[in-house]
């Protein structure tokens, strides 16, 4: 499972992530890598992709000087429509309002 998250983490700005490609990255199957990712870490494969997505947002908010885009882009979503609705939803508050309270003023 380790070997699949990493794979994820490092493919979150490329086109083609895919379950599939992180089971063949862990040496497994996508049944045997959704079943093995349930038992971790209590989340569905989706939901690491997520959560590994919202992480590499923080850190690309987490520069004063970066912009609500390059952090859609930095973790690899579709849209900005997709990312400024995703992003409260799971921290409860825009990206531009995290960033500001982030970095200061």
């Amino acid at each position: 499972t380790r070997a699949a998250i990493r794979w994820t983490f490092g493919r979150l700005d490329r086109p083609g992530l895919s379950v599939d490609g992180a089971a063949r990255a862990a040496g497994t199957s996508a049944r045997t890598l959704r079943r093995r990712m349930l038992d971790e870490t209590g989340g569905s494969w989706r939901d690491v992709v997520q959560q590994a997505r919202l992480l590499r947002a923080v850190e690309a908010l987490s520069d004063p000087a970066a912009s609500v885009q390059q952090a859609c882009d930095a973790a690899g979503y579709q849209s900005l429509g997709s990312f400024s609705r995703s992003f409260p939803e799971a921290l409860g508050e825009s990206p531009r309002a995290w960033q500001r309270r982030a970095t200061g003023p």
